[in-house]
């Protein structure tokens, strides 16, 4: 029988924000969450092990670990003055759902009811369901056809679609154009919309990444996705829509990294921490703002 070597290995890896939570029934605040992930990678540990989706009756600690993506707390998810003067449509996948805390910080400053309607897998532009898994097809046939159809028979203000569709763009850019141009026309010409750029998306986690390069950031910096973004911008602008250029908020003459003013940007390898998107609410609420006034300064011209 032949012998193989095996080299003695040890990897260390934190598991106090998955299994260490589940042993209380106590809730910690997600921004003490993130100090503990902090002080974790300031001393020095590679690798962290952060959450779980358990159910939140159950396991009270990890509750937060999918509020972020605002995907579990109905559909829509409403935020902001139920008497509010603007009505204001969020849609997309789970890359819509990450701008839900920016868009609850906008609700508030404008004063304005905020329909975000982000069911994970399930993009608000129009692509065919092969596009997607088997598991999601039937659910978001029905989530879109409903949600098109309460645009068209109650037409908010303003309606944002935010989607992460690198996937479909790679394998089918005719199909992925069809999709985005679809959409847009499926919204009533009265109602002004808005298209979110795409946001950077890694091979793996960034936190993980930071984890194992403390003292070199910059390794962990992500890559704007410029090709899909113009192809975005020019849809948007044939079809009547208005496109907003993210880039700003994530990147800089030097790149775009991971981490910003202190924050950590990306809660895995591409969706958005709460405190990064919370701290962009004002970002959000003036862009809303301009549109909303531009709305109001063409209806007293007529």
């Amino acid at each position: 029988m032949n012998q193989r070597a095996y080299t003695p290995r040890a990897e260390l890896r934190d598991v106090t924000l998955r299994d260490g939570l589940q042993l209380t029934s106590k809730s910690l605040p997600t921004e003490r969450k993130i100090e503990i992930v902090r002080e974790l990678l300031s001393l020095g540990v590679p690798a962290l092990e952060i959450g779980s989706m358990a159910r939140p009756d159950l396991v009270p600690p990890l509750a937060d670990t999918r509020d972020r993506n605002y995907v579990r707390c109905g559909f829509p998810c409403l935020v902001g003055p139920t008497d509010a003067r603007h009505r204001i449509v969020l849609f997309g996948n789970s890359h819509a759902g990450h701008w839900g805390t920016a868009f609850e910080v906008a609700a508030q400053r404008l004063d304005a009811r905020i329909d975000i309607v982000a069911p994970g897998g399930c993009a608000s532009f129009l692509f065919p369901l092969d596009f997607m898994t088997p598991e999601n097809r039937r659910a978001c046939e029905k989530r879109r056809r409903n949600v098109f159809a309460t645009i068209e028979t109650d037409p908010p203000e303003i309606v944002v679609l935010s989607n992460k569709t690198t996937d479909v763009f790679a394998s089918n850019r005719a199909a992925w154009e069809r999709g985005v141009r679809d959409a847009i026309r499926r919204v009533p010409r009265s109602v002004s919309v808005l298209v979110f750029s795409e946001t950077p998306r890694g091979k793996e986690a960034v936190p993980i990444c930071l984890a194992r390069n403390l003292e070199h950031a910059r390794r962990c910096d992500q890559r704007w996705p410029e090709e899909i973004n113009q192809r975005l911008e020019r849809i948007a602008t044939e079809e009547g829509a208005q496109f907003v250029d993210l880039r700003a908020l994530f990147c800089g003459a030097q790149g775009c990294p991971a981490i910003t003013e202190d924050t950590l940007i990306y809660a895995d390898m591409g969706h958005l921490t709460i405190p990064f998107s919370r701290a962009r609410g004002e970002w959000v609420a003036e862009t809303l703002q301009r549109v909303l006034d531009d709305r109001r300064h063409r209806k007293d011209a007529k």
